[in-house]
């Protein structure tokens, strides 16, 4: 559940981490809501380039270079 506080941040950013264990964002007609994993992931170089190249919140890529096929299942392109 989403505190009153987090319920008005939502209402002017696109991206906020809820409890330190969700990701919440919006990005374009979707709405995200993803574990929220550590930067700590490495990801290829081709793989950020192409999340930065999409506008992709960072605090999403690495649950996306996790879960490729979640990924690969959007229409983001």
């Amino acid at each position: 559940m989403l505190s009153a506080n987090e319920r008005e941040l939502l209402k002017t950013n696109n991206t906020l981490v809820v409890g330190r264990k969700f990701v919440v964002n919006f990005h374009k007609e979707y709405i995200f809501i993803a574990p929220y994993i550590d930067k700590d992931t490495k990801m290829s170089k081709e793989f950020k380039e192409r999340m930065r190249k999409l506008k992709i919140e960072p605090k999403l890529r690495a649950y996306f270079y996790n879960h490729l096929e979640v990924f690969e299942s959007l229409e983001l392109e």
